[in-house]
Formats: C-alpha cells, sequence, structure tokens
C-alpha cells in the first residue's frame, strides 16, 4: 500500500516509523525545505539553497537498521560542529577529502562508496565556501551547524543546485 506523507523534518516522525515498521508500506515523504532556523538558514544563504534539515532528518528515519553501517551512519546524521574552532573544522574537513584521516570527526567510514561520495561533497562545499567568503565580507557561522547538512550543500552544488537531484542522490548511498 502506498502512503503520502506530508511533513516538516520531526512533524511526522512517530508516523513514519510506526509506517516502516510494518513492511506493507511504501512511503513518499513529501517535506518542507523552507526551514531556516539553526544551520539550516546559514547554509540557506551561503549556498542559495533550499533547507536541508529537514530533508536530512527525514533521511535519518529510513536509514536501514539492517545495514552493517546503521551505527556509523546514525553517527554521521547526529554529528553537530559544537564547541569546535572554525579553523579546526577546516582543517578537519581538508584532511579528510585529501585522504589523510580516513575518519569524519571521529566517525570511521567503512563503505567506500559513502567515504568516496562524501569526500566530493566536502571538497565542493568547502571550495564553494572559499569563493563565497571572497565575494562576501562574512564567514561561515558553523557553530552547531549539523555535518550532513554540509554535504547536503556540497551535493547540492555537484547536481547543479537541483534540490531533487540531491535527495536521490542521498537515497542511492545510503540505501
Amino acid at each position: 500500500m502506498k502512503v503520502t506523507i506530508i511533513n516538516g523534518g520531526s512533524g511526522a516522525k512517530n508516523i513514519i516509523i510506526a509506517l516502516i515498521k510494518n513492511n506493507k508500506y511504501k512511503i513518499t515523504s513529501i517535506i518542507n525545505t523552507f526551514d531556516d532556523g539553526k544551520s539550516t538558514g546559514i547554509i540557506r544563504k551561503f549556498f542559495d539553497m533550499p533547507g536541508p534539515s529537514d530533508i536530512r532528518k527525514v533521511h535519518y528515519l529510513f536509514l536501514n537498521n539492517k545495514n552493517k553501517n546503521y551505527k556509523t551512519y546514525q553517527k554521521l546524521y547526529k554529528y553537530r560542529f559544537k564547541n569546535l574552532d572554525r579553523r579546526v573544522i577546516l582543517i578537519k574537513l581538508k584532511k579528510f577529502v585529501n585522504g589523510e584521516d580516513q575518519n569524519l570527526f571521529n566517525i570511521k567510514l567503512n563503505n567506500k562508496r559513502v567515504n568516496n561520495y562524501l569526500k566530493k561533497c566536502l571538497f565542493v562545499f568547502c571550495s564553494y565556501l572559499y569563493n563565497s567568503e571572497k565575494k562576501k565580507s562574512d564567514k561561515f557561522d558553523f557553530n552547531n551547524c549539523s555535518l550532513m547538512n554540509v554535504c547536503y550543500a556540497g551535493s547540492y552544488i555537484i547536481n547543479k543546485k537541483n534540490i531533487s537531484k540531491t535527495i536521490k542522490e542521498f537515497e542511492k548511498i545510503f540505501s
């Protein structure tokens, strides 16, 4: 049976979880991407994109708990930059992208496809950020920013600013 849910990221959380547990439903989630709270507002402004937070929250709900990397993916989706100096964040991102550090903020990615895709997204994110900051006087504020929102922003640029393609990429990469 097909079910369509219209929601924000966490507005239909309990309904989605209940439907997922019952394997007889094919669920489509239509997500409001106009949120501008926390890091979403900053990302929307810098990347001129729909807000990724609610998309991330719904994708988190759909992570396959039978996947051997499920716990790792949960950590990725929950990770926020808290109490980290901006310089430290950028250095850690650069080391991960360049292959100098196999862990992404102490999260070990065992799936090569996920690892490579996130490297690509983060490279594009950092490049776009650098070029944007050269043109603007303000700096991107990483405080309490979601790591995966940053990855969605990079993917959005990769997908020529097409949020539907970005969503599909993440669904494909994370199964």
